[in-house]
């Protein structure tokens, strides 16, 4: 897709592939000395960006599903991902002897969750096709974090921390590429043309700060994380 292209040729998204790929919350996992407290605090995180993202997912639905067969689909697709993740999350939080009531009194980060506060904002004020082409850009970033932090935890925290590749399949989940993603994007983007046919198009410049600004969230997800380096209980 030509806008995807143009997209990933843009100066901002080889900045932030750079700074993601160099951020100190994968190099110090990957050296070992990244805090037991930090990989709690990515555990403790996502539990309320899987809550926001969730109700962004079915409001979403709600307010799309009925317009196009596309929407419906994108929707329901990451929606259902969600519950997977939630699962997942569950059983990693066992394994590294996370309570219930410890994440329900864990005070989240404004750093953490700017990225599905951002997220909510476009689906209740954007088209699906803004939505579906930024996640078309930022996810594969997302999942060579994730697969590279999966890779460390193995590495370095199996014996210290009792952890096996099944009780990281939460990190694993969002390292595997969604191989539909291409096909559901295209289509959203198709269906929004056709929508759009009299209407006033959707601009470049709209779908760019969309994902430039998600972009820096997410590195401001990991700085959040990084946050609680030093502050080991």
């Amino acid at each position: 897709m030509e806008t995807i292209k143009k997209l990933e040729s843009e100066q901002f998204n080889i900045s932030t592939t750079k700074r993601l790929a160099a951020h100190p919350v994968l190099t110090a996992a990957e050296n070992g000395t990244l805090s037991v407290e930090c990989i709690k605090r990515f555990l403790l995180e996502q539990y309320y960006i899987i809550k926001s993202d969730t109700k962004s997912l079915e409001a979403g639905l709600e307010m799309h599903g009925q317009t196009s067969a596309a929407y419906k689909d994108f929707f329901e697709f990451f929606l259902s991902g969600e519950k997977i993740a939630s699962d997942l999350h569950s059983k990693m939080a066992d394994a590294l002897h996370i309570s219930p009531q410890e994440m329900a009194e864990h005070e989240p980060s404004h750093f953490c969750q700017a990225y599905p506060s951002k997220f909510c904002q476009l689906v209740y004020h954007s088209d699906p096709a803004v939505v579906a082409i930024a996640f078309a850009v930022n996810f594969p970033a997302w999942g060579r974090m994730c697969g590279r932090f999966r890779d460390a935890l193995l590495a370095k925290y199996a014996d210290k921390l009792d952890l096996s590749e099944e009780k990281l399949d939460f990190v694993s989940f969002f390292a595997e590429p969604i191989k539909c993603l291409p096909s559901l994007v295209n289509k959203v983007s198709n269906a929004s043309r056709e929508l759009k046919q009299y209407g006033n198009a959707i601009s470049y410049k709209e779908i760019k700060d969309a994902v430039r600004l998600l972009q820096e969230y997410e590195i401001l997800f990991w700085d959040g994380v990084y946050l609680a380096q030093g502050e080991e209980k």
